[in-house]
């Protein structure tokens, strides 16, 4: 077994051997040089080398009406697309990348096209034809077609909401509180990263392109933050309360328990060894998850939205199980939604800490104990008592 940098697990053999390499090989782009087509407001801001960056559109070749499907994992889960199906969309994709700092006025035009609502026409003139290059991250998912761009064309007037272009202009809003406020106009976390990674919110002197993979995280990481504020004044839940889901190879289970706000996320791939997790207790953690990563904040944000919207408070634990059919990366923003999703249904209600595990085991394949011996959280609630105990 090798660990695999296309589909970032381990398989037998060389990248020729990896599901993801070969599924997004068969799908890559037909050579092309100059296209016009309905861009979604979609960018990709790379990371390496950073601030010496690729930055650019993602758009499609054919001129879909409506491309976002292609785009956004709001879409990808509403839909239920299957892993191929994201795979098929995300191919006919091409990321029209150029260097920020040798081209500002492509840099404008892909701002213009981001705070657009809705797809936008644009012109494309490549340098080249797109060839295939699988870039594929936890944070980002997929894009498997690449090619330099010298020129982008917007033929269709881009339609920005009010309040987007009042908050672009004010130079003066600080960016964490200019995004909660889109944030609570109901925009989606998609549209709300890529205005974020286009470095066009914040005190004028502080904007800057933020790689994708940042932006992800921070929007993630500062939305969930300023709910948090007032979740923590709020009266603790009564009960412990289960509630899962699943998509495409990824199970969450979250136990909800009737205590003061901490927080722990532990992930493992079904039959290894693999686990990874990050905690928190009631004060907000200092340093980066930098074990469980985008999802930490991606699970964080979704909990803090059903807390917030119950006036409640509670500790919580997130059990994350990854089986093999999740052969491909898809991004953060699906583990957003899924975890989202599991806070529609009614919970499993439980009355202390040893049935809520037991209903958890009835909801894994991987032995509870697997998690248990690791976690944080549980240890803490077994050796600790609350406040209201003394």
């Amino acid at each position: 077994m090798v660990w695999c940098p296309v589909c970032k697990t381990e398989h037998l053999g060389s990248k020729n051997d990896c599901p993801l390499y070969n599924k997004a090989f068969s799908l890559k782009a037909s050579p092309i040089l100059d296209f016009e087509a309905f861009s979604s407001p979609d960018i990709f801001v790379g990371r390496h080398n950073y601030p010496d960056i690729f930055s650019g559109v993602l758009s499609p070749i054919s001129p879909e009406e409506d491309p976002t499907p292609l785009s956004f994992p709001e879409e990808w889960f509403k839909n239920n697309m299957s892993i191929d199906q994201v795979l098929r969309n995300r191919s006919q994709l091409v990321y029209t990348r150029f260097r920020p700092k040798n081209a500002k006025r492509l840099t404008e035009t892909m701002q213009e096209l981001v705070v657009s609502k809705n797809p936008t026409s644009a012109e494309f003139n490549l340098e080249k034809s797109p060839s295939f290059r699988s870039l594929s991250s936890f944070n980002a998912g997929v894009i498997a077609n690449s090619a330099p761009v010298k020129k982008i064309t917007i033929t269709s007037n881009p339609k920005v909401p009010k309040n987007v272009e009042k908050t672009i202009s004010d130079t003066d809003f600080k960016a964490g509180d200019a995004l909660f406020s889109l944030y609570s106009s109901d925009l989606s976390n998609s549209y709300l990263i890529n205005l974020f990674s286009a470095g066009l919110l914040g005190v004028k002197a502080q904007r800057k392109l933020v790689p994708s993979r940042w932006s992800t995280t921070a929007v993630d990481d500062i939305i969930s933050l300023k709910l948090l504020q007032a979740v923590k004044q709020f009266e603790p839940i009564d009960t412990y309360e289960i509630y899962s889901g699943y998509y495409v190879g990824n199970k969450y289970v979250f136990i909800l328990m009737p205590s003061i706000w901490s927080f722990e996320v532990l992930e493992k791939k079904h039959n290894t060894d693999h686990l990874w997790k990050d905690f928190e207790g009631f004060y907000s953690r200092k340093k980066y998850a930098s074990t469980v990563t985008g999802a930490y904040y991606a699970n964080r944000l979704a909990v803090c939205e059903y807390l917030y919207k119950r006036k409640k408070q509670a500790s919580v634990l997130v059990l994350r199980e990854i089986d093999d059919s999740y052969y491909a990366p898809l991004g953060v923003g699906i583990l957003r939604e899924l975890s989202r999703s599991v806070f529609i249904k009614k919970p499993i209600i439980a009355e202390d800490l040893n049935p809520a595990l037991n209903i958890a085991r009835s909801l894994l394949q991987t032995p509870i104990d697997a998690f248990a011996r690791e976690s944080l959280l549980l240890k803490e609630k077994k050796t600790q008592k609350s406040l209201s105990e003394f």
